[in-house]
């Protein structure tokens, strides 16, 4: 056991990577999501040592069945992408927004996300399928990039578009990107 670490393991916390503290085992138990990190006490606890060093958590039986939520994305950045695919190219899409999602990881975004319709139907003025012209021998792809901010997301587009092996990606890509639509976003909030 870590220095600092409580001799009773039902009560050991450990700080996350990002900085959060997050309980090992009961009597909280921690839902951590790309958006929020939910902490529910479910017993009261002890004293509880973060690290060696640093001073001790009490929380007192006053806390126990009570649910904290934390925002972990109030500066997130986010880029959201809509395009019609071929049913006869969904796999070369997969392969080709993988290398995409692997490029745009590699240099900072936290997440990517790819979606197939499945209840996505024509609407009476707007709809994805009319927004981007759906044939019938197409499905809609919605894709999602998390990052820490504007800024981040900047510095990764501008990396990209200066990575020859994404020029060449470009001109190989298994979608009509003149049909493709998309946009940047600050998170508002999260849940």
């Amino acid at each position: 056991m870590a220095d600092g670490a409580s001799r009773n393991s039902r009560h050991q916390v450990c700080p996350s990577s990002n900085g959060l503290a997050q309980r090992t085992s009961s009597p909280i138990v921690v839902d951590v999501r790309p958006a929020i990190v939910t902490w529910t006490v479910t017993e009261p606890l002890m004293f509880m040592p973060l690290a060696k060093g640093e001073r001790n958590i009490a929380l007192s039986s006053a806390l126990a069945g009570r649910t904290f939520v934390e925002d972990v994305m109030p500066d997130k950045y986010v880029d959201a992408y809509v395009v019609p695919v071929s049913k006869s190219k969904v796999g070369e899409y997969k392969t080709f927004s993988k290398n995409i999602s692997d490029f745009v990881k590699k240099h900072g975004a936290i997440e990517y996300v790819d979606c197939i319709a499945d209840d996505v139907k024509p609407g009476k003025q707007t709809s994805f399928p009319q927004a981007v012209q759906l044939a019938d021998d197409e499905i809609v792809m919605l894709s999602w990039v998390v990052y820490k901010s504007r800024e981040d997301r900047d510095r990764v587009m501008k990396a990209m578009m200066e990575e020859p092996s994404f020029k060449d990606m470009g001109r190989t890509m298994p979608v009509d990107g003149k049909r493709m639509f998309m946009g940047g976003f600050k998170v508002l909030q999260a849940f």
